[in-house]
């Protein structure tokens, strides 16, 4: 049985040099280091993102959404997956910001900004999430930019906004690399099936409408941007309570019956 190869810092030196300073083929790269092409291709994109790769993060289109949805007043963000600051000096225009990057050199990157009211902090972004949620804080912008699908963040993201943004990046589906892992991950996270991928970006929004009611939010949809090889989702949400959530109004006047009850005497009458 073959092993799986496994990537040391040797061979993504290699393929940096293959691909930038020789200019092989993403094929003939494949054939020296002894991978598919498909991997070639796979890690050469990972590490260029890493290191902030424009082509990848499209930092352009991203502050022009933002700037066309964001109000101008002073706004409190969460900047989860901070990566190399491109949006955090944006962000630092409305007020103050807290951002997290799990990588030490993009942090500290960040920090070399020297930006007023911006606190930077090398964390994972999915446990320092949940360290808010329990702190109770709240913010007016969250975004959410993480490398991949940003299932696992859902649906406790809503648990930090209370009336607010939230901006979500999502890869476009079938553009990535699909193995078996990834179906089941469409399938069990967004109810996606990779036989049917019409209105795919139109399913995610509706699954993130979903999960914002679990939290008793209202999440709607006020921009879409479609850039590269992702989507770019941005969300008016706002705390609702459950009889709002699901269009119900009960009168609390225990001498009059509710809508409710009004309903099923109807019901009841006409059969």
């Amino acid at each position: 049985m073959n092993q799986p190869f496994v990537w040391t810092d040797k061979d993504e030196e290699l393929i940096l040099i293959l691909r930038e300073q020789q200019n092989l083929s993403f094929n003939n790269i494949a054939i020296q280091i002894g991978i598919t092409e498909a991997s070639a291709k796979h890690k050469y994109r990972r590490l260029t993102q890493a290191r902030g790769d424009d082509r990848y993060h499209h930092p352009k289109e991203k502050i022009e959404q933002l700037q066309r949805i964001l109000p101008k007043k002073h706004l409190n963000t969460l900047e989860l997956n901070a990566g190399w600051g491109n949006l955090t000096r944006i962000y630092q225009t409305y007020g103050t910001v807290l951002a997290y990057d799990i990588d030490l050199d993009r942090v500290s990157h960040i920090k070399n900004f020297h930006l007023e009211d911006v606190d930077v902090e090398q964390g994972d972004s999915i446990l320092e999430l949940h360290g808010l949620v329990h702190q109770k804080l709240w913010f007016d912008v969250v975004d959410l930019d993480p490398y991949g699908m940003p299932s696992r963040y859902f649906p406790h993201i809503f648990h930090l906004i209370r009336d607010g943004w939230l901006f979500v990046t999502f890869p476009k589906i079938g553009i990535q690399k699909i193995n078996k892992i990834t179906i089941q991950h469409l399938r069990v996270f967004w109810d996606i099936d990779l036989d049917n991928r019409e209105n795919t970006e139109l399913r995610i929004v509706n699954k993130i409408q979903d999960l914002a009611m679990q939290s008793y939010r209202s999440a709607e949809l006020v921009d879409l941007v479609e850039f590269g090889r992702m989507w770019r989702f941005a969300f008016k949400v706002e705390q609702r309570s459950a009889l709002d959530l699901v269009g119900l109004t009960v009168n609390r006047n225990p001498r009059l019956k509710t809508v409710i009850e009004d309903n099923l005497f109807t019901q009841g009458s006409q059969e």
